[in-house]
C-alpha cells in the first residue's frame, strides 16, 4: 500500500504532521519521482507552466524537510514581529500553521499547474 500511495495522495488523505513512519521512509523516492515529471514540463513546456511547475517542486521540497523547516519559520517570524513591536497587533503562527499553508499553497499550485496544461493541451488540438 505505502509503495502504492503517491506525494500528492499522502498530502490529500491526511494532516501532513500525521504521515506515518512508513511513508516518511518513501518519500524520498517520491519525491525524485515528482521532481523528474515536473524537470521535464521545465525542459520542453511553454515557461508560464514551466514557472509553476517549478513552484510545486519547491513546495514538495519544503514539506519534505517537514517540521523542522517550519518551527524555525516561525521563530524567524515571531522575532520579526517582536523587532517590528507589533506583537499586539499580529498573532505569531505555529510551526503547524505555517506548515499547513504550505501544503495549501502546494494544492493550489497543482490545481494551476493541472488548468494551465489542459488548456495548453486543448490549443494544439
Amino acid at each position: 500500500m505505502v509503495l502504492q500511495f503517491t506525494w500528492h495522495d499522502a498530502l490529500a488523505s491526511q494532516p501532513i504532521e500525521a504521515l506515518s513512519d512508513e511513508w516518511k521512509e518513501e518519500a524520498p523516492k517520491q519525491l525524485q519521482v515528482l521532481t523528474a515529471a515536473y524537470d521535464g514540463v521545465d525542459l520542453e513546456g511553454p515557461p508560464h507552466i514551466t514557472e509553476v511547475a517549478r513552484s510545486i517542486v519547491a513546495t514538495a521540497h519544503r514539506l519534505f524537510v517537514g517540521k523542522p523547516l517550519f518551527e524555525m519559520e516561525a521563530k524567524q517570524e515571531e522575532a520579526a514581529i517582536r523587532k517590528d513591536g507589533k506583537e499586539d497587533t499580529y498573532m505569531f503562527p505555529s510551526d503547524v500553521e505555517l506548515l499547513n499553508a504550505e501544503v495549501s499553497i502546494y494544492f493550489r499550485h497543482f490545481a494551476d499547474f493541472l488548468y494551465m496544461a489542459k488548456k495548453e493541451l486543448s490549443k494544439e488540438e
